[in-house]
């Protein structure tokens, strides 16, 4: 009976701290508030919104991978903690793997917009990180 205290103990401490490394707190300042500002541009928090429906505040679509998604493929999270989770790692991937697009193109191709409305979301990204939107990623400050 005790080994199954253990056992339990020890995937407590396990889960706590998995999740520990994706607070907000342990990435660096630009990445939290450009996710911020994605969420806010999705519709996070808004009631019946797709992204506040599916605990999915980036409205991430077909990622991560073991998650179940909603008819139009967004991913539903188990909870909000878990979506934030995910969208700050995007977001900190995303601006590492393609230091030379601009926030523009990115939000571009991460959102469904256009014209004055793919003005102003690439313009809310931008300000949180920063930098002006037909700037490069790489030139965001992380330290």
């Amino acid at each position: 009976m005790n080994w199954i205290v253990i056992i339990v103990a020890i995937a407590v401490v396990a889960a706590v701290a998995a999740g520990e490394a994706f607070k907000a707190g342990s990435f660096p300042a630009p990445i939290v508030a450009a996710a911020r500002a994605i969420a806010a541009q999705e519709g996070w928090g808004q009631p019946g919104a797709r992204p506040t429906r599916n605990n999915n505040p980036g409205d991430l679509r077909d990622w991560p991978p073991g998650f179940p998604r909603d008819a139009g493929g967004f991913t539903i999270f188990p909870d909000a903690a878990t979506g934030w989770s995910y969208l700050y790692r995007d977001v900190q991937a995303h601006l590492a793997a393609n230091p030379a697009q601009s926030v523009a193109d990115w939000i571009a191709s991460y959102a469904d917009v256009a014209g004055a409305e793919l003005d102003q979301y690439a313009g809310a990204v931008a300000a949180a990180l920063g930098i002006a939107p037909s700037d490069p990623l790489g030139s965001v400050t992380l330290g």
